[in-house]
């Protein structure tokens, strides 16, 4: 039988609370792969025309576009794996909530996620300041925040709210690499309430903000309830 690990180092305790076994693990210490190995997500890109940041209004924005500075919340609300509804579904959720917030270019949030043909990284770039939404700085640019990390807890909602400890989806290694290859690393692609994936913590400030796993298998079952990180145009 194989060792199995449990989320008591702080995941919620609820009774919906599962753990993965070691068996059906794989070693992804060694994963070499690049960002650009998958290419950015297609189909989902504005524009900077509605007064979002950037310059001379025709710069892109969204899964691959680039942000002059960029605020970054933890959504109140939680969902199961199957209930994120694919990266389009996240971003959805987040733009939802980035309205409800209040915030400049809600339209233009993305969800902070991979799944197992698209990178965090590539889904968007931030040339300047990354900010809660109190106006905590996070990181100085989005290349600070996937090689150094975040300087502050991810632990504000789109309203502001303070959040003590919460799971939020990722999928995503801290260099911004998925943390997986088949879609069954990543809860079937968001759509499943099988298997495990990876994880972050918003009362972490070192790598587990985003990857609490890492570098281990994914082993946060995708039945436990977790929000998303939004990341948007300021």
């Amino acid at each position: 039988m194989g060792r199995t690990r449990s989320l008591d180092d702080g995941a919620p305790g609820a009774a919906g609370d599962a753990s993965v076994s070691d068996a059906g693990r794989r070693d992804v210490s060694r994963d070499t792969r690049q960002p650009e190995v998958r290419a950015p997500e297609m189909g989902r890109i504005g524009s900077l025309d509605d007064g979002a940041p950037g310059a001379a209004g025709d710069a892109s924005v969204g899964p691959g576009g680039g942000f002059a500075t960029a605020t970054i919340f933890v959504t109140s609300s939680q969902y199961s794996g199957s209930a994120v509804g694919g990266l389009a579904g996240a971003d959805a959720s987040c733009r939802a909530a980035a309205l409800a917030g209040g915030l400049a270019n809600a339209s233009h949030y993305v969800a902070l996620m991979s799944d197992s043909a698209t990178n965090a990284v590539d889904r968007f770039s931030v040339s300047g300041d990354i900010r809660l939404t109190d106006g905590a700085l996070v990181a100085a640019s989005s290349a600070d925040l996937w090689s150094t990390g975040v300087m502050v807890r991810v632990n504000r909602t789109e309203t502001g709210v303070y959040v003590g400890m919460h799971l939020a989806w990722t999928g995503t290694q801290p260099s911004g690499v998925g943390h997986g290859m088949a879609p069954g690393d990543f809860c079937q692609d968001w759509t499943s309430d099988s298997g495990g994936v990876e994880t972050g913590r918003t009362d972490r400030s070192d790598d587990g903000w985003v990857a609490i796993y890492f570098p281990e298998g994914p082993c946060n079952a995708c039945s436990n309830p977790g929000g998303i990180y939004c990341i948007g145009p300021r």
